[in-house]
């Protein structure tokens, strides 16, 4: 779904006023962004990392000039109140106070808000950490996924992918012991701890407790002191901590879920969905502490940039079954799309085998020989220029990783950006025109060969 919205906001050619935490959409879709800062909004152009590069350095020169002119009027303070008494130096002093009340306020510094979680680390453990042998798992009996026969080791960061509905919770729930399996083995390092984070679990908290109460009804027997410091390291600090969930933002929420499934150090955590009410702040936060544990990772996300950024190997969760898949990201959506080709190839090969004499289907449909002709050069066509648009477009998004690119204010990353939206458009009309052909032949009963 975030890929096909991607594609469609990219070629949409009126306006889009756009509110999101997703990085990657954010960066695929618009050429501005307007930001809400100290009651003001504050425009930038380019995409959300262009917007996150300009008010870093814009932070950068109000933090320099606001500490030179505290120097200078520590400077202009000291002069005066050393000779403004002094009959030689009264007048000098005096024009120095001037200049003082004359001196223009440097912008005061942006806030910048920090945001930090901080995973334990765990006592590492011998592999496999979890192995599944010809598993099978489901609902009320019935399977969902068949044959499962993988392992998953300590050093593992793994991304599960497919389509929704395919079973990718279903195989998270496993591993957490949440589902039993139907059939087949799977076998657990006997010492090994999971934290499980799923975003239904905020439902599950104590409107009326806070987060000290939520950590110490887990560990009654801990310290308040330990348990003060590991709620410290998501942000719970101080008053904080007495916070009653009924008063924490979803964001909050999230970061409390994650304190409570990390206390006790798992060898590996099972996110499923964890970003969904993070900011775009609060997802960096996420993947930094993610990046810096030393446990197993198995992750389910709509969130590209957080796959991206964590994941080192992708598994495909689809027709009941769950492996390895050879590839990335991009990969995948060049497989999804070639998936959507293939099954017009196959609905023209049915019809065409199901129904009698092409010619007649022709006739019916008015398409003479010279017409069915250009049809199937305009899909020949079509295909080609998919290939060159495609070869363009990766060109342009490494152009935009570049530093060259966004000097001289900028102008050449937005002379990219609106290139390559309008590159993404003439690439989805020639998907556009290719699908229409074929369609167009499979009602004859023909197909593009």
């Amino acid at each position: 779904p975030v890929i096909w919205l991607e594609n469609h906001l990219a070629r949409w050619e009126g306006t889009v006023i756009l509110i999101s935490h997703e990085r990657s959409l954010l960066n695929n879709t618009v050429h501005e962004i307007v930001h809400l800062e100290s009651r003001m909004l504050q425009r930038y152009t380019g995409g959300y990392n262009d917007f996150e590069r300009i008010r870093r350095e814009k932070v950068a020169h109000q933090v320099k000039s606001h500490t030179k002119q505290q120097a200078e009027i520590k400077r202009i303070n000291k002069f005066v109140e050393r000779f403004r008494y002094k009959a030689t130096k009264a007048r000098q002093a005096q024009s120095r106070l001037k200049m003082l009340e004359r001196m223009q306020p440097a912008a005061s510094v942006i806030e910048d808000r920090t945001i930090s979680f901080a995973f334990p680390q765990p006592d590492p453990l011998p592999p496999p950490l979890i192995s599944l042998d010809q598993v099978q798992v489901g609902y009320d009996g019935i399977a969902v996924l068949h044959n499962l026969n993988l392992r998953i080791d300590m050093d593992d960061r793994i991304a599960l992918i497919g389509p929704n509905g395919n079973g990718k919770s279903t195989f998270i729930r496993l591993l957490a012991g949440r589902l039993k399996r139907l059939s087949g083995e799977l076998t657990k390092s006997k010492k090994l701890k999971i934290g499980y984070f799923a975003q239904h679990q905020a439902e599950e908290l104590t409107a009326n407790s806070n987060a000290f109460e939520h950590l110490k009804l887990l560990h009654p027997n801990e310290t308040e002191n330990r348990l003060r410091a590991h709620l410290g390291r998501f942000g719970f600090e101080g008053e904080r901590a007495n916070t009653k969930v009924s008063n924490l933002s979803g964001g909050e929420k999230a970061k409390l879920l994650f304190c409570l499934i990390t206390k006790e150090n798992p060898q590996m955590v099972l996110l499923d969905e964890p970003t969904n009410h993070l900011d775009i702040d609060a997802k960096e936060a996420l993947i930094e502490a993610l990046n810096e544990f030393e446990g197993a990772i198995i992750l389910v996300s709509h969130d590209p940039h957080l796959i991206r950024l964590v994941a080192d190997h992708l598994w495909l969760v689809e027709d009941g079954n769950c492996q390895p898949f050879e590839g990335d990201l991009v990969d995948y959506e060049r497989l999804l799309l070639k998936k959507r080709r293939a099954n017009v190839s196959r609905n023209a090969t049915r019809i065409s085998s199901s129904k009698g004499d092409t010619n007649i289907k022709r006739k019916q449909l008015g398409l003479t020989r010279n017409k069915l002709s250009s049809i199937k050069r305009r899909a020949t066509e079509a295909e080609n220029k998919m290939i060159q648009l495609s070869k363009i477009i990766k060109e342009l998004e490494f152009r935009l990783t570049e530093s060259e690119t966004y000097k001289k204010g900028g102008l050449e990353a937005k002379t990219i950006q609106k290139e390559l939206g309008s590159t993404k458009k003439a690439l989805f009309d020639e998907e556009a025109a290719w699908l229409d052909a074929q369609e167009t032949l499979e009602a004859a009963g023909l197909r593009l060969k």
